[in-house]
């Protein structure tokens, strides 16, 4: 489905070009910019996939505010787990997290945003109510882009990347340990912070 210019900005602008002086719309008005959610998604990759360009006009606040709603109930980072959007499509989302990372957080973390972006994306359930330990294919597609953020060798990254494979360390511990491992094997001058809290992810504990 081809993805209209118009459409793009208005949802950009939905997210991002918003007052925040006041408390956020997204608390008291649950309205959507569109119930099309295959479109949605196809705006998200979109958007995730040249973040710098367009973004740049917002403000700090306006960006962590708009990147907040992307993960509450009715944002669209929950679209990832929805049936009704093709598994091709989904799995092209969650990959474009992986360019949002290495060309935009991995510059700007956008305060808070980086590092809780996992917990946006875990927490969420889609339309149809499924979440992440519901759709396999989408759950292995997020291990995967954790692995690769991980050798991105920023630290918010890695922080982002190690939080997120901590919160699936009860369902998919011997992946997670896999990876954790390979990442300490493969860069022996982590610093003492950063190893510390890798291994507290692979073994359930201090991963907040």
């Amino acid at each position: 489905m081809p993805l209209d210019d118009a459409f793009f900005a208005g949802f950009v602008a939905w997210i991002f070009d918003r007052n925040v002086d006041a408390e956020p719309w997204f608390n008291t008005d649950d309205r959507e910019y569109s119930r099309d959610y295959e479109k949605l998604l196809l705006a998200c990759i979109r958007l995730f996939e040249k973040p710098a360009h367009n973004l740049s006009r917002f403000s700090l606040p306006q960006l962590r505010q708009g990147f907040f709603y992307m993960g509450v109930d009715h944002g669209y980072l929950r679209l990832i787990f929805e049936p009704q959007v093709s598994l091709e499509i989904r799995r092209t989302a969650v990959n474009s997290m992986l360019t949002l990372f290495r060309d935009y957080f991995q510059i700007d973390p956008v305060d808070d945003t980086c590092n809780m972006w996992w917990e946006y994306v875990y927490f969420s359930a889609s339309p149809s109510g499924r979440g992440i330990y519901d759709d396999d294919p989408i759950f292995d597609e997020i291990l995967r882009v954790l692995a690769s953020i991980l050798r991105i060798q920023n630290d918010q990254c890695i922080i982002s990347a190690l939080r997120g494979l901590g919160l699936t360390t009860i369902v998919r511990n011997e992946a997670v340990k896999e990876i954790i491992n390979r990442f300490i094997a493969d860069f022996p001058n982590l610093s003492p912070e950063i190893l510390s809290f890798a291994a507290g992810c692979r073994d359930s504990r201090g991963w907040i």
